[in-house]
């Protein structure tokens, strides 16, 4: 999806005149005719600065706008300051929806990253619309609710993909690094042949990216999944140490290690030490069946003059183990009562974090001017209960302002960031108390049972202390026998997830490969035509145009492999790098709208293209071309020709031409 600029207000007040300039704008061809300081290049940037995407050219925080909207304004033969400037646009999408923008670049009450929005289903509609105000070149003005950016990427209809950034990040592809490629101002623009695209965002090769993005290249898609896989990839491997460092702790703790060193992919086998000797736990564990099976054959003495004493130690172990059973029961419910605990805990905190981060927004936009009611922005719940407070009554009659609230929040935060950690300690001591008490009662179940195996049997029977002896070296052996089994399967784990990481690294590899798709190469190829049909009706001379095209590694125009520039060793004139730079935007403009999953943001916005006194042919040239454009896209040109060539250069075009009738846009009210 995509957008237009449906028309553009200025207004300007001083202490004691307003001025104002209004105009629309034709969904194709439109040209702004005015002499040079009319205010060309600020109607221009009043367009950036509208949608809030300065950024795009500039880490100034300070309005793009000329003095006539920041400072000071010349009204009636006055000069006089600036008291409350603004820029009011309306944008439309091709779901025809409409959304009204204003943002102030000068004022008392506002400040300059504010801006204020109206939406409606129609243009009529936004009369009636309600205001909602977002921050924009503010932390989370790209994701937050009330980022204005994240409104216009909706508004588009686009979302914006994680990219590589510096130092192994992913940072989101901002509207900022994608503008560039639809919009040349005049002062710095036309310099180089290649865009603007800012750097200070920290994206890894921005323009590729941002024209990976606006063609529809599925190399964007596979740097993504490259990411994807990297990052899997890491956590595989992380899971691969704690999980060998865990079973490595597991095994030091029963006297036991592995035999070899746990590598991806290779087989390991569990030793315990012996003496002075380790060796293989299956080999000790053949040697306790042997020494069981030996006891077992051995006559024992008899225990015929035990059963008095056998008898009350039945008693008092059965009382044990239903005491330490009944334990079990009620710590089993301590258990989950606390663990039920930690987790309402751990939401609790959860939302008064998601909670302070929407109170400190709201509380932005109130420093930058907002007089809407906060609770637009909140859940109208309360931070303490989390209840609704809809339709409810305050008992004090006082309700807390944002800075209040956001103290009450840090306190509460803090005394529930308190109580999770207790709860977490009383989860592990209860979770360490069941475990105490099974194994506890699991030993009491072996000596009941030795009992009564005992008193049942002939009173030649084996006395305790011999059957103790069998019983404790099986207890030994089936212990021992689970523990190996679950050191296994950890073992299984670490090795499935090695070959994880043997397979990953495949993957990896394989995305590696610059190998470009079917489609990639269709993209690119149309957009290499259409750079080079336009490099021939504009008049291109420096080379063969033939030779000249766009890198499928840089997407930039190239010569011979390497970059196109404007130097000595490609001998191109300073005209013909106008003309290429003018091939390169409608070539760029008219691929991203060729396939279902390119991104073409809508229109093209050209400030003075006519630049190193280019030929006038060249310049009717790219009219004609701008023209057959604008059947699919709008275009925005500003232009200070005279009368005479301008008349010539647009004869025959269907153009909306935007004309100068003072000799300043802001001199008196104005409509276009």
């Amino acid at each position: 999806m995509a957008m237009r600029i449906v028309d553009v207000t200025l207004s300007v007040r001083t202490a004691t005149n307003d001025a104002s300039f209004f105009t629309r704008f034709s969904p194709k061809l439109n040209v702004i005719d005015a002499p040079n300081s009319w205010g060309k290049s600020t109607l221009v940037q009043s367009l950036l600065f509208g949608l809030g995407l300065e950024g795009a050219i500039s880490t100034s925080h300070l309005s793009p706008l000329g003095e006539a909207m920041s400072s000071v304004i010349d009204l009636d033969g006055q000069r006089e300051a600036v008291v409350e400037s603004s820029v009011t646009m309306t944008l439309a999408n091709d779901e025809r929806q409409y959304l009204r923008t204003r943002r102030f670049a000068r004022s008392l009450q506002y400040e300059i990253n504010l801006v204020q929005t109206w939406a409606a289903d129609t243009e009529a509609g936004l009369a009636e619309a309600s205001r909602m105000d977002y921050f924009v070149r503010q932390p989370g003005g790209a994701a937050r609710e009330a980022g204005f950016h994240r409104q216009l990427e909706a508004f588009l209809g686009w979302e914006l993909p994680e990219v590589p950034g510096f130092n192994g990040e992913e940072i989101k592809l901002y509207l900022e690094i994608i503008f560039p490629l639809f919009y040349v101002e005049q002062k710095y623009g036309w310099a180089g042949l290649a865009p603007r695209v800012p750097t200070h965002f920290r994206v890894r090769s921005a323009y590729r990216r941002a024209a990976e993005w606006v063609l529809g290249l599925a190399s964007l898609e596979r740097l993504k999944q490259i990411e994807r896989v990297r990052i899997a990839l890491s956590q595989a491997q992380e899971g691969w140490r704690i999980g060998s460092d865990s079973l490595a702790a597991d095994l030091a703790a029963r006297g036991w290690r592995l035999g070899t060193q746990l590598l991806e992919g290779q087989e390991a086998t569990i030793q315990l030490r012996v003496g002075e000797e380790w060796i293989p736990l299956d080999a000790q564990f053949e040697v306790w069946r042997n020494e069981l099976n030996l006891l077992n054959a051995i006559p024992v003495s008899q225990a015929g003059q035990r059963t008095t004493a056998a008898r009350a130690e039945l008693a008092i172990a059965e009382q044990s183990l239903a005491l330490q059973s009944a334990r079990l029961r009620s710590e089993n419910e301590v258990f989950s009562t606390v663990n039920s605990e930690l987790e309402s805990l751990t939401t609790h905190r959860d939302g008064l974090e998601a909670e302070k981060v929407q109170l400190r927004d709201v509380r932005t936009l109130e420093k930058l001017g907002s007089d809407l009611d906060s609770v637009s922005l909140s859940h109208a719940t309360c931070p303490v209960c989390s209840q609704s407070l809809d339709q409810q009554q305050v008992a004090t009659g006082i309700v807390m302002d944002v800075d209040s609230n956001l103290s009450l929040i840090d306190s509460e935060r803090e005394a529930v960031t308190h109580l999770v950690q207790d709860a977490l300690a009383r989860v592990e001591a209860s979770r360490s108390l069941t475990e105490s008490l099974r194994a506890e009662i699991a030993s009491l179940r072996d000596r009941v049972r030795a009992l009564k195996d005992e008193l049942s049997g002939p009173s030649n029977a084996a006395s305790v202390a011999q059957v103790a002896e069998r019983l404790e070296l099986a207890r030994l052996l089936t212990s021992s026998e689970t523990a190996a089994a679950q050191a296994r399967a950890t073992i299984s784990e670490i090795e499935r997830r090695a070959q994880a990481i043997v397979t990953l690294r495949s993957e990896l590899s394989r995305l590696q490969r610059n190998d470009a798709d079917l489609a990639d190469q269709q993209a690119i190829s149309r957009f290499k035509s259409a750079f080079q049909r336009e490099l021939q009706r504009f008049g291109f001379r420096s080379l063969p145009v033939d030779e000249v095209t766009i890198g499928e590694e840089t997407l930039l125009p190239e010569h011979d492999g390497f970059e196109l520039t404007f130097d000595i060793h490609h001998g191109l004139s300073a005209s013909d790098s106008i003309r290429a730079k003018w091939a390169f935007y409608v070539g760029l403009t008219e691929a991203s709208q060729a396939s279902p999953s390119s991104h073409p943001i809508g229109f093209l916005i050209l400030d003075e293209p006519r630049q190193q006194e280019a030929e006038l042919t060249s310049v009717r040239a790219l009219y004609v071309s701008l023209e057959a454009l604008a059947e699919t896209t709008q275009v925005i040109v500003a232009s200070s020709a005279g009368a005479t060539d301008l008349a010539g250069l647009l004869a025959g075009l269907n153009v909306n031409r935007i004309t100068a009738t003072s000799s300043h846009m802001l001199t008196n009210a104005h409509t276009s």
